[in-house]
């Protein structure tokens, strides 16, 4: 504990030279109102957090205000707290296994990659809102330029609605085309080569995104990370950071440990936070209660109904659904990726749905990860353009196209949403996510060899007395399970069952496959959103980084936004 608040203690905007400290021998205790920190200190920050010297010529109130000096400090905090205790429950699990890793340092390879996972996530927000952009003629270029966000052009193609901006000028290159120009470089980087010149211009509203459109998926969230990358590190990962104290609470205690020795046993938490949200839990199977799952995964196709019911005749419905709860995992991505494909080359016969393609499977016409709260079933989480169908996706139960209405099983007609002015419909895909699919063949690997059973987790629970609940057999005998999931590998950790790691050096994952750990990050992050889950993490996390004593936090304005998140012990 005197560790993460030495921590803390560097963040030098929660410090003052002019505030109280706790006395040994006095009662008396009062926090500072402003932090003490010198001017050049404070452009210093602004310099540091931008990235950009030149900031250090403005005084600091015209930077920030006191309620941005507050968002800022505490993004700081819980950035640092989600690394400490993110690591410590890594370093917890590392030892079950017998392994002990150092996290004693805050940039260790644990903090490294939750790092890593924020920028990842923050890139998948930034392309799905920039396709949701083109999607509702809305470009992101526009919402940034009225923002006051800099974008930063290479070529004359991408639309930009007027906004003037560089861009690459063919007549002060001597002509010559450079419409296939490295967007995984800045303009900054691509005027150092002879040929290439940019000007400050207005691109018309007929702009194209032809240019955009011909990179594959990989390729575009690097251009537009680079285009965009003011809008990137200032609007897309603070967002992300906004939720990640939830998100590090919901990683804690997913795995216990019973026993000891040749005779222990690691086993899967169904009362912890993450698992006791994501779905509902019966031990008893006699009792007929079905499990619900509260996290799913939702894509939608629409086209015209006309075009939609020839392509998806009742045949084909059967076939996705039946691929769904069958074994081959091929199958059904195969399946989805064809059928659910945006072609802009045939606009009437392709799917209309570009928000996005899903970060684990690459399934276009992804909606998102859709949380419910456990309490009442309603959704926390967006969902845009998806007011058709969105009140139906709490009661799917089931993988597979969602089923509109209550008429026969065999008619198209059962499965579409259609519009208010019955010329659209739509398809909905749902994949809900429960524990036991998820967890099941998933082992834990701190080392660069392969596995013992001592790394297997059991699908049981082990509650007082130490008789074990089997949740496994509990869960395959209501006849829910995705099997093609079920039977998956996945790897906990920092290696998979081989040994070979999960991660490289810088936190970034390496080329094993491992989806199904992916999906459980990705739904720790989806379920951080839940503003009844963020309050218990808050709660948890803060009062434990302040030792349960609101006097370790000196500073007043800090203290009036999470002091009453933290439970004293007296």
């Amino acid at each position: 504990m005197k560790r993460l608040l030495s921590i803390l203690g560097t963040i030098s905007i929660l410090a003052s030279t002019s505030s109280a400290v706790v006395a040994c021998k006095s009662d008396k205790f009062e926090r500072f109102d402003t932090p003490a920190i010198a001017d050049e200190i404070k452009k210093w920050i602004i310099a540091e957090i931008n990235g950009n010297a030149d900031y250090v010529q403005y005084s600091f109130n015209q930077i920030f205000n006191s309620a941005d000096l507050k968002t800022l400090a505490i993004r700081l905090l819980d950035s640092n707290i989600s690394k400490f205790y993110y690591s410590a429950e890594e370093a917890t699990r590392a030892r079950y296994t017998g392994v002990t890793i150092d996290t004693s340092q805050p940039d260790n390879i644990i903090a490294r990659q939750i790092v890593n996972f924020v920028k990842q996530v923050a890139l998948d927000k930034l392309y799905t809102e920039y396709l949701a952009g083109i999607s509702n003629n809305s470009p992101l270029e526009y919402k940034m330029a009225s923002q006051g966000y800099a974008p930063d052009y290479q070529t004359d193609n991408w639309f930009v609605l007027g906004v003037k901006s560089y861009f690459y000028d063919k007549a002060g290159s001597g002509g010559g085309d450079f419409l296939l120009a490295d967007y995984a470089k800045s303009r900054t980087e691509l005027e150092k080569n002879a040929g290439y010149k940019f000007k400050i211009d207005q691109k018309l509203d007929q702009s194209s995104y032809d240019d955009f459109n011909k990179l594959s998926e990989d390729a575009k969230k690097v251009a537009l990370k680079v285009r965009f990358n003011d809008y990137y590190n200032h609007v897309e990962i603070p967002s992300v950071v906004d939720q990640i104290l939830a998100t590090t609470y919901l990683h804690q205690n997913q795995i216990r440990k019973y026993g000891a020795g040749n005779d222990s046993h690691l086993y899967i938490n169904k009362n912890g936070a993450l698992f006791n949200n994501i779905q509902s839990w019966e031990d008893n199977p006699s009792s007929r209660t079905t499990w619900k799952s509260y996290i799913k995964m939702v894509w939608e196709v629409k086209m015209s109904k006309t075009e939609l019911e020839k392509k998806f005749p009742y045949s084909t419905i059967k076939a996705i659904n039946d691929a769904a709860n069958g074994t081959n995992k091929k199958a059904i991505i195969d399946l989805l990726q064809k059928d659910f494909a945006v072609d802009p080359a045939a606009p009437d016969t392709t799917n209309q749905i570009k928000d996005g393609i899903d970060p684990i499977f690459n399934v276009p016409g992804f909606k998102g990860f859709v949380g419910f709260k456990k309490s009442d079933n309603s959704i926390f989480t967006t969902i845009n353009n998806a007011d058709l169908y969105k009140n139906n996706l709490g009661n799917v139960l089931t993988a597979g196209i969602m089923r509109a209405n209550n008429g026969p099983t065999d008619q198209v007609s059962t499965y579409e949403f259609v519009d208010a002015n019955k010329r659209n419909a739509s398809l909905v895909f749902v994949l809900p996510i429960y524990t036991i699919d998820l967890m099941n063949n998933m082992t834990l690997n701190y080392q660069d060899k392969p596995i013992t059973d001592a790394n297997k987790l059991e699908m049981k629970f082990y509650g007082s007395g130490g008789q074990p609940t089997d949740l496994n057999a509990n869960w395959l005998v209501q006849g829910l399970s995705v099997k093609w999931l079920y039977n998956s590998d996945g790897y906990l950790g920092s290696y998979d069952n081989t040994g070979a790691p999960l991660y490289n050096p810088d936190g970034s994952p390496t080329s094993v496959d491992n989806y199904k750990g992916n999906i459980l990050k990705w739904i720790e992050y989806t379920m951080a959103q839940n503003t009844d889950l963020q309050k218990s993490g808050k709660t948890r996390l803060y009062s434990l980084a302040f030792n349960y004593d609101p006097k370790n936090i000196y500073s007043q304005t800090l203290y009036d936004a999470i002091g009453t998140y933290i439970i004293s012990r007296d």
